[in-house]
């Protein structure tokens, strides 16, 4: 029953334009803010955390301007599940970086693409699957009944997609050493304690995935990081394609964990108040202390 709840809601949410979805999304976005939610706990903490010079004023605008973006991402919902093909990506009104992705793709290697949580990272695993031949890691939702329906939602624009496990990771190997395909990560994400090492990100000890730098290095595919930036009043999505740091092919699996993580941070810088600050980032902590959540 709650899952049909949730999928009819998904549902009408599609029928409004995206300037109104948005709107309504920053009418959330500020609720998050004004109560004291979790998520606005877990934001002022990372933001506290990650951007020590800021003023006081300057923190709490972002956090602001975070959830509002927050709460856009959360009715953008129906549009990335719903719309037609052409109808969602149509909302991307430019391109930037796609001759860095080309480049990478015409070696003929396969592309390993990094998108982090900034942004509208649903419409950019869209496009991918539309422009490329490409395979994309999900996790998969804890509502299962919800599974079947989202994986078609998100494969209908031709990406296939595989489940963060074992037999996920050696289905991406594959996509890449045989098939030559752009595979997608979203590399921003904990992995369990016994399958990432400990990296900075914005100066903070963060436990973070490996397998995009081993497949890296396993089969020659060059990295590279996308999102998509939101536009102001409702006007679309700007894509934005981007070469990481070179330490990022290191030998060294901690140097090129630590590149991508450095990788990641300048997509961020580019648009922060988008990024998903009210992510649990942090909460693994190299010594074994507490979570500062």
């Amino acid at each position: 029953m709650r899952a049909i709840s949730i999928k009819l809601l998904i549902q009408l949410i599609s029928l409004l334009p995206l300037n109104i979805a948005q709107g309504i999304g920053k009418l959330i976005g500020l609720g998050l803010y004004w109560l004291p939610t979790q998520l606005r706990h877990n934001t002022e903490i990372n933001i506290d955390l990650c951007w020590p010079t800021l003023s006081t004023q300057e923190k709490i605008r972002l956090v602001k301007e975070s959830l509002i973006n927050t709460g856009m991402s959360i009715l953008e919902t129906g549009a990335i599940l719903c719309w037609p093909q052409e109808r969602i990506l149509s909302q991307i009104q430019s391109i930037e970086g796609e001759d860095a992705l080309d480049n990478a793709h015409q070696q003929n290697k396969g592309v390993i693409l990094l998108t982090p949580h900034l942004g509208c990272w649903e419409i950019a695993g869209l496009y991918i699957g539309h422009r490329y031949p490409s395979t994309i890691l999900y996790k998969r939702p804890k509502i299962k009944a919800l599974a079947d329906w989202l994986t078609q939602a998100r494969q209908r624009t031709g990406a296939t997609l595989v489940a963060t496990d074992k037999l996920g990771a050696r289905h991406l190997f594959k996509s890449l050493k045989q098939k030559k395909e752009i595979i997608g990560l979203l590399p921003d994400q904990e992995p369990p304690s016994d399958s990432g090492v400990f990296a900075p990100f914005f100066g903070i000890e963060a436990n973070t995935m490996t397998l995009a730098v081993k497949l890296a290095k396993k089969t020659g595919a060059p990295i590279i990081l996308g999102f998509a930036q939101r536009l102001k009043n409702g006007q679309g999505y700007k894509l934005i394609a981007i070469a990481p740091e070179k330490n990022i092919y290191d030998d060294d699996i901690a140097i090129a964990t630590a590149s991508m993580n450095q990788s990641i941070e300048q997509c961020v810088r580019r648009a922060p108040e988008q990024y998903q600050w009210s992510y649990k980032r942090f909460r693994q902590r190299p010594d074994g202390s507490a979570s500062p959540y």
